[in-house]
């Protein structure tokens, strides 16, 4: 095998296989002719697991494996559900909303306003996140979302049902400029359960003392995630 020259760099590379695959460990050739450099061909046909990368091959491929596929098919395991806040409702009596041309969900009095909105998640998926974009501009009102889960069999009526993840804008403070909260779901509760569950968005926009105006929901996203097959 060739030496490599004074001015070329050596460096290891290591690549995480698939399961059940080892690693591939190579090093940087700067003499690209030498003998035993892995190149692309080499690599596709999974005949060479080490050895010197020839013209930086393993960058796009290793032992048949396109690296770009497994950023795909990594990025696949995710789903998103998005919604705007226009499809709040009142939970309560005492309750008014508006809706603008943005799909944002606004109060109509000053003190509190309560809203509720159904969604559809996925059965099976997990909840990763929630993040929701709104506006806070009012120095005492504040918006909580909360998406939340309530039982199909329970036969309690005092039942709550659980909160798997919330964000408020009380963290942040009041701003003209529109804000995007994200958090992390509970572990305990993120699994998506149609059979045994109905899951929906509760808002609540709280002590605004201000104009109505002030407080906006525009909408929100929920990440989702499969386990890998």
């Amino acid at each position: 095998m060739n030496k490599i020259s004074a001015a070329g760099v050596a460096a290891i590379a290591l690549f995480l296989l698939g399961p059940g695959l080892p690693l591939a460990s190579a090093q940087t050739a700067s003499d690209l002719d030498c003998e035993k450099c892995v190149g692309r061909d080499d690599i596709a046909q999974r005949t060479i697991t080490t050895g010197k990368l020839k013209n930086g091959a393993v960058r796009e491929q290793k032992l048949g494996r396109d690296v770009r596929d497994r950023f795909d098919e990594i990025e696949s395991r995710f789903e998103y559900v998005a919604f705007p806040g226009a499809i709040m409702q009142p939970a309560s009596s005492s309750s008014s909303v508006s809706y603008n041309a943005r799909g944002s969900a606004r109060p109509l009095q000053q003190g509190d306003t309560f809203l509720m909105g159904p969604i559809q998640l996925p059965h099976g998926m997990t909840i990763q996140s929630l993040a929701c974009k709104l506006r806070d501009a009012d120095d005492a009102g504040r918006i909580y979302v909360g998406l939340r889960r309530f039982s199909l069999s329970e036969s309690d009526p005092a039942d709550n049902g659980d909160t798997i993840v919330s964000v408020t804008s009380f963290s942040v403070g009041s701003s003209d400029d529109y804000v995007v909260l994200q958090r992390d779901a509970d572990s305990q509760t993120s699994i998506v359960d149609n059979a045994n569950y109905q899951y929906h968005l509760r808002v609540d926009m709280l002590d605004l003392a201000g104009t109505p105006q002030n407080l906006e929901l525009a909408g929100c996203r929920v990440q989702l995630g499969k386990a890998p097959e």
